[in-house]
């Protein structure tokens, strides 16, 4: 992470709360990104989604055979190292 990145539980629209390193992320979190400000997801099957700044994200489903990120605002970059027969990535736009 870099600048201002914060995560929100559920659809509290005031619970933002500063992310921290190794922070868990659970189904239905908001992760957003401010100004000049960057994410790195890492998820347990080695791929990963770099945040640009001023973007909003949801993770909607268990990250298991069915892969997918709500793209709410901004930028999205996905480095999918490794995926298995029958799996998906998705990425929803609105």
């Amino acid at each position: 992470m870099s600048g201002e990145v914060e995560v929100r539980h559920s659809d509290d629209e005031e619970g933002w709360q500063v992310a921290k390193l190794d922070m868990v992320l659970y189904v239905d979190d908001h992760i957003k990104t401010g100004e000049r400000s960057s994410a790195i997801l890492s998820f347990m099957d080695m791929n990963t989604f770099v945040m640009k700044p001023e973007t909003e994200i949801i993770i909607p489903t268990a990250y298991e055979k069915e892969n997918v990120i709500k793209l709410i605002t901004g930028n999205l970059r996905a480095n999918v190292k490794r995926m298995f027969r029958d799996e998906v990535l998705e990425v929803e736009m609105g």
